[in-house]
């Protein structure tokens, strides 16, 4: 159950934008916006899951919630809250429910977390720190790049970490290879991070797909992957529980990038003059180098030494009959792959977790 304040912090209406709703889902700290009337009479809710899928169909942030928020939806009574709750829940694939008083108005919202064991998250989650960071010469000359430093001295790598476990992941493998005796003697076994920490070492360079052949064969569960030079406020467990609700066998998180062009474009019809546009910006969906990966779809990466990318595996699988999507970020995320980004993610000060 949640307190007073985060279900007030959940209401909004069905005039509000789908960013209104995203705010009002992070400021809650739950995944669920309550649609209300004026009298809060409950007229319906919206995920963070629906959210991300509606940007997926060409929805703005700006754009009115109003087509997209859900209408027919489930919600339980202050006596339901109990095993019924819990039936509804699972049944339905359910990460929190709303529970409305005689009058529709709602009065709490029961969240799985509440009928879990613990909110700990089993699945694991692999990190992938095993590259030459070239581009971040001469940075990286005597140093690997997620051992670079963010905040003060923390490195990159132990930010990833910190808010990993705060999201609740705390089977963590890291992917190794380049200088990495200074992420193993420097991160030990996690226990001095709360968290469990074994290493995947590449003999060479794996690929960021490469190395997950070396997990145990006995993990049953999708495996969250990312790259060792990511910094997203994206809370890990909604790119998880994304995947689950869609029944995927891989996800991508992808980003959207604006490209402003420095010149104006000529549209033609033959050779006619058709339009002018000065200076357009064009927006396309870019790889975040964060996925969720399948144990079945691990399997395929057979041999040893074998290099591949999570593109490259993602492009096998999709034409191998895997059900493969993609989640949108919408929080704040920045590659530090480059000298420049580098700066400005020391520069701009993400708030450590």
């Amino acid at each position: 159950m949640i307190t007073k304040d985060q279900l007030n912090k959940s209401f909004i209406n069905q005039d509000a934008t789908i960013i209104d709703a995203l705010k009002a889902i992070n400021s809650s700290g739950i995944q669920i916006a309550l649609i209300v009337k004026h009298n809060k009479f409950l007229e319906g809710v919206i995920t963070d899951g629906d959210i991300r899928r509606s940007l997926l169909k060409g929805y703005k942030l700006t754009d009115q919630i109003s087509q997209i928020f859900n209408r027919n939806f489930h919600k339980i009574t202050r006596d339901q809250v109990g095993n019924e709750a819990n039936e509804i829940m699972i049944k339905n694939g359910l990460n929190a429910l709303p529970v409305i008083d005689s009058e529709g108005k709602p009065i709490d919202i029961f969240l799985f977390s509440s009928i879990s064991e613990s909110n700990i998250i089993q699945n694991p989650l692999v990190i992938m720190a095993g590259g030459l960071g070239s581009r971040l010469l001469p940075f990286t000359k005597d140093c690997p790049k997620p051992m670079l430093p963010l905040n003060g001295d923390k490195p990159i790598l132990q930010e990833i970490i910190e808010r990993a476990k705060l999201n609740g992941f705390q089977s963590i493998y890291i992917s190794v290879n380049y200088l990495k005796e200074q992420i193993i003697d420097h991160f030990g076994d996690g226990s001095r991070f709360g968290v469990k920490i074994e290493y995947l070492i590449e003999q060479k360079p794996l690929g960021t797909a490469g190395s997950l052949h070396l997990l145990p064969k006995t993990n049953k569960l999708p495996v969250i992957v990312m790259n060792g030079d990511i910094i997203t406020k994206l809370n890990l467990r909604y790119l998880l529980d994304f995947h689950i609700n869609l029944n995927s066998n891989a996800t991508m998180a992808v980003i959207e990038h604006e490209t402003k062009l420095p010149f104006g474009v000529v549209k033609t019809n033959g050779t006619k003059l058709h339009s002018f546009e000065e200076k357009p910006t064009i927006t396309h969906l870019v790889n975040a180098g964060l996925y969720v990966v399948n144990p079945e779809l691990i399997k395929t990466i057979t041999n040893d030494g074998y290099k591949i990318d999570m593109p490259e595996l993602f492009w096998r699988a999709k034409h191998s009959n895997f059900n493969v999507n993609v989640c949108p970020i919408i929080e704040s995320w920045i590659d530090i792959g480059r000298p420049d980004t580098l700066k400005k993610a020391q520069n701009q000060g993400f708030d450590s977790p």
